[in-house]
């Protein structure tokens, strides 16, 4: 084999090669899911991150979070597993958007109670330091 390559092969592979990237740029269509998961993930360090919580290889991950490879029900499944960033509870929250569906609404008032007691508990803490503050001031 020659080390050197003709100049008209050589434009035409990389002609080919602007062409399938062109074409796999528009047809990119993330999922509302894979977008949940990219947004409760560490921006820089998504797809490590999710490669480390789903056993998978960073590779794959990072497809999945272009939008390049649609997730699958094995991939699903995990994902509703995780306790880790909150993924499985939002992963269900996210695939039973706009559904009527019993479990999912009992879900979605679970996790709005848990954020009005998080916010119950954070303002009684203020408070409590506010008048602290008064009685020793």
């Amino acid at each position: 084999m020659s080390r050197s390559m003709r100049k008209g092969a050589k434009n035409a592979k990389l002609a080919a090669f602007q062409i399938r990237k062109e074409s796999f740029r528009a047809g990119n269509q993330i999922s509302p899911v894979m977008q949940k998961v990219k947004s409760l993930l560490p921006a820089g360090t998504a797809a490590k991150t999710l490669a480390f919580l789903l056993d998978e290889q960073v590779n794959a991950c990072e497809k999945l979070l272009c939008g390049a490879r649609a997730e699958n029900a094995e991939i699903l499944a995990k994902l509703l597993c995780l306790k880790e960033h909150d993924i499985g509870r939002q992963v269900l929250l996210t695939l039973g958007e706009g559904r009527n569906v019993d479990y999912i609404e009992e879900v979605r008032r679970r996790a709005s109670l848990k954020a009005m007691k998080r916010n119950l508990d954070e303002a009684s803490q203020l408070y409590a330091k506010a008048l602290q503050a008064e009685i020793s001031g």
